[in-house]
């Protein structure tokens, strides 16, 4: 009996360990967000809210939008840099599905999503295939790689 109560109390503490670990101190308060960031935002997307997160030195912003994921980038100052909404494979393009399956015939379209930037917009591709590494392509709205 010892025994399994000494297990119950091993499995409760790394248990405890896990959960602490899963905490992601990088999530952000509306309120610690800076005011330039926010201003931006709210001008982009008018009337939306979103979680904010600080990831590689930017802050981001998660939202839905039309009934679609949506992150927005942000420098610290408030300036764009980019925005990704995912898309269902199914919704793409005709072009777009159309240069997938011709130049990458053994792989499907695992996710995608629609990017915009400051420099162009495109569509990045997840493409998948059993037992292999993914492969991540640009391709614009027309069907042609996006160097």
């Amino acid at each position: 009996m010892k025994t399994y109560l000494w297990l119950i109390v091993l499995s409760l503490g790394a248990l405890g360990i896990t959960l602490t670990g899963c905490d992601n101190d990088d999530d952000l308060l509306p309120t610690e967000v800076p005011s330039g960031v926010i201003a931006t935002f709210n001008a982009m997307f008018p009337g939306t809210t979103a979680l904010w997160e600080k990831e590689r030195g930017l802050l981001k912003a998660e939202f839905y939008a039309d009934g679609k994921e949506v992150d927005a980038w942000f420098k610290p100052d408030g300036t764009w840099v980019m925005t990704s909404t995912d898309i269902f494979p199914s919704n793409l393009p005709v072009a777009v599905r159309d240069y997938a399956s011709q130049n990458y015939p053994d792989r499907h379209i695992d996710d995608a999503d629609w990017i915009e930037t400051p420099s162009g917009n495109y569509y990045l591709l997840e493409l998948d295939k059993h037992n292999a590494a993914d492969i991540y392509v640009k391709v614009s709205a027309e069907g042609a790689l996006v160097p």
